[in-house]
């Protein structure tokens, strides 16, 4: 017995040393196939500055370049890349599956677009020792690898610009400290969208119609850095710990690419004077039937089905899809999915005095919003003010029209 218990102590020795051994080669392995990056080597923060080409381009963007002239390497990590050609590609979007990747190209290429457009771009050069550049350059290089590159993209919380923060902070782990000075506190993730999207009304419109509460969240200074502008400012005041000193994270910024303000503006189609404009002419139309004792239901079939499907689409948003922001959507308490159905129930020519009470309920809901709106705590866009006046005028109408038919 006591040979046997030797004898599996010796085997289960050695099988140690075997997976040390195996696991030694696998991990040098790995190494050798990155280059060792030479002491001209640096690593930057590449910030281009917002456009107003599209809608996603208002915020900027952030990535990382490893620039080694010693060994013939420039190139760009970017977090913000997606494919078209990815299967399923406009389900999982809609479901809030949004699959992005990074990838590493060539910074000239990268550069590109932004010169096209005449965008800014900032390079703001890190202050790293020379085992911090190599394992910036190794983390990432292995973040770009097929079976690594890919996660799941959050509006605010996992972005193109959280995920170079996220970077730096795993490089640098409790070395790295943020000061915090560098935001001022008490702004929303709306506000700080709102404040970015002013060149883009209609955009800036559906952001405030499809997501929610989480939106109007209080942000911490760490979570400015949803934004890449904050990013840049938040590394530009940041230090290192080096012992006993502490030494600025950013060791030269500069300029790559100046680019020429634009001159911009917004014109005069906008939500607000669209909605405004069609308050008037609905107030019109319900004033001059109203004394010609006309009730005009296609006009109330119409807007009241548009006003519910978008409520049925808020709701199947918050619940049906992974799309966190767009939880608890106080968009709802106007855009009520059952004025879909109540609106086909206008179509027949008998109208019931359970309709006419549907109406009151939703005609006096519509003006305790547009009284209490200061309090209510999503941030709302101003052109929704009119939509609800609009929805309270025409139920109101119908409320009096319906109960005078069945009276």
């Amino acid at each position: 017995m006591f040979e046997f218990k030797c004898h599996v102590k010796n085997q289960f020795s050695k099988m140690r040393w075997i997976v040390f051994l195996a696991c030694l080669f696998i991990f040098t392995t790995a190494r050798a196939q990155y280059i060792t990056l030479s002491p001209e080597a640096t690593v930057s923060l590449i910030t281009p500055e917002p456009g107003q080409e599209a809608i996603f381009t208002i915020y900027g963007h952030s990535a990382i370049r490893i620039h080694d002239p010693a060994n013939n390497l420039d190139t760009v990590f970017d977090y913000g890349i997606f494919d078209f050609q990815d299967p399923n590609f406009s389900l999982n979007f809609a479901k809030g599956y949004l699959r992005y990747m990074v990838g590493g190209r060539n910074f000239s290429r990268f550069t590109v677009a932004y010169k096209r457009f005449d965008r800014t771009i900032h390079e703001q050069i890190l202050n790293l020792t020379q085992e911090e550049k190599q394992r910036t350059f190794e983390f990432l290089a292995n973040n770009a690898r097929p079976e690594n590159r890919y996660y799941f993209y959050d509006y605010f919380y996992d972005n193109c610009a959280t995920k170079i923060r996220d970077v730096f902070q795993n490089i640098l782990g409790d070395k790295l400290v943020f000061d915090e000075s560098y935001v001022v506190p008490k702004h929303s993730f709306r506000d700080m969208v709102d404040s970015l999207s002013v060149y883009q009304p209609w955009g800036d419109f559906g952001i405030d119609i499809c997501l929610g509460l989480p939106m109007d969240k209080k942000m911490s200074p760490l979570e400015y850095m949803f934004l890449p502008g904050y990013v840049f400012k938040g590394f530009s005041q940041a230090t290192i710990k080096r012992g006993e000193q502490s030494v600025p994270l950013v060791k030269e910024a500069s300029i790559y690419y100046q680019g020429t303000p634009q001159t911009l503006d917004v014109g005069i189609f906008t939500p607000k004077f669209v909605f405004w404009s069609l308050f008037f002419v609905l107030l019109a139309i319900t004033f001059f039937g109203f004394k010609k004792d006309k009730v005009h239901y296609w006009i109330d079939i119409i807007l009241f089905s548009v006003m519910g499907l978008l409520g049925i689409f808020l709701l199947l948003l918050w619940t049906a899809t992974d799309h966190r922001a767009a939880a608890n959507n106080l968009n709802l308490l106007w855009a009520i999915p059952l004025h879909f159905p109540a609106a086909l129930l206008l179509i027949p020519r008998e109208k019931g005095h359970y309709l006419g009470n549907y109406f009151m309920i939703v005609s006096a809901l519509m003006v305790l919003l547009l009284i209490f709106w200061p309090l209510i705590p999503q941030g709302y866009n101003a052109a929704f003010f009119p939509i609800v006046a609009t929805l309270g005028l025409r139920a109101g109408h119908l409320f009096y029209r319906l109960k005078k038919a069945g009276d």
